[in-house]
């Protein structure tokens, strides 16, 4: 939590859901009680069009001030961020900072090879 760490590590919290209204509610909590950053699933069960997505995220960044970590995770979510929706975000909405996403196409080679931008971070991993 964020009064535990103290400023020592900075806090992520996730509060990411399937709806628009409830995302943007528990990230400007987060935001109100210092979280440094917040973690913004794919909406899970919705099956978002890509530009559905774009407007779930730009919605949720739009109404904080804190950096947005998006997560990809279509196996357990039926969403898919493409990279080309995450490029678009990151050009278009100043607090979307990075994608954590586990699949290849974002790695050299792969399906997102070349659309990459220097200031969306990706984190990966096995989930």
């Amino acid at each position: 939590t964020v009064e535990k760490t103290a400023g020592r590590i900075p806090v992520i919290a996730g509060t990411g859901s399937n709806n628009t209204a409830h995302a943007i509610m528990m990230s400007k909590e987060a935001q109100q009680l210092g979280a440094d950053g917040c973690l913004l699933v794919a909406p899970y069960y919705n099956k978002a069009t890509q530009n559905g997505l774009f407007q779930h995220f730009s919605a949720i960044a739009g109404a904080i001030d804190i950096p947005c970590v998006l997560y990809n995770v279509p196996s357990r979510t039926g969403s898919n961020i493409l990279p080309e929706t995450a490029v678009r975000l990151a050009k278009e909405v100043d607090n979307i900072v990075a994608i954590k996403d586990p699949f290849a196409a974002w790695e050299p080679g792969g399906g997102g090879r070349g659309c990459m931008l220097r200031r969306l971070t990706r984190v990966g991993g096995k989930n």
